[in-house]
């Protein structure tokens, strides 16, 4: 049993559209590919949703839940805050998977997850002469865009392609 309400479709019992698995493929690539890249005049470190490499890609660093303090610096905070909704928009996507989410939420929990991802390279790119790209906003948005739209996004995107 399906329900129509516009864009979004609401399935009992664990029905999946035919987007499902590209939903989740997106979801899981956006979690794997950087988030960050920081550069510096003598080098330079990639941060992922799970850790970081070392200078130069010489080794890796796994994250670990900060201790929050009143001196934590922000830039921490924003970091854990964007890894904590992508963690939540993976859980609500597998509750959505099983027919009891709302792939809205998801959408709204990565969104979320690129605003403080964009914080948290700004808050780096005010420290002396750091620069930060942010890769995982532009992936995390992407992924809201594309694969946790509504059908008429999905359709001009097709449309628009496929030059009709």
């Amino acid at each position: 049993m399906s329900e129509d309400l516009g864009d979004t479709t609401v399935r009992s019992r664990g029905g999946r559209d035919r987007w499902g698995y590209y939903r989740a493929a997106v979801l899981v690539l956006v979690g794997l590919i950087p988030w960050e890249i920081v550069t510096w005049p003598k080098g330079y470190y990639v941060i992922f949703m799970f850790g970081s490499t070392k200078v130069g890609l010489s080794g890796f660093n796994f994250f670990s839940v900060p201790a929050f303090t009143p001196f934590t610096p922000d830039f921490m905070i924003m970091q854990t805050v964007g890894v904590v909704c992508y963690l939540l928009a993976l859980l609500a996507a597998g509750l959505g998977y099983l027919g009891y989410g709302d792939r809205r939420i998801t959408a709204g929990l990565l969104f979320i997850s690129g605003l403080e991802m964009l914080r948290f390279a700004l808050a780096l790119n005010d420290q002396n002469q750091i620069t930060v790209y942010p890769t995982g906003v532009v992936t995390l948005w992407i992924a809201v865009l594309f694969a946790y739209s509504g059908r008429r996004f999905r359709s001009a995107v097709t449309r628009t392609l496929s030059g009709t």
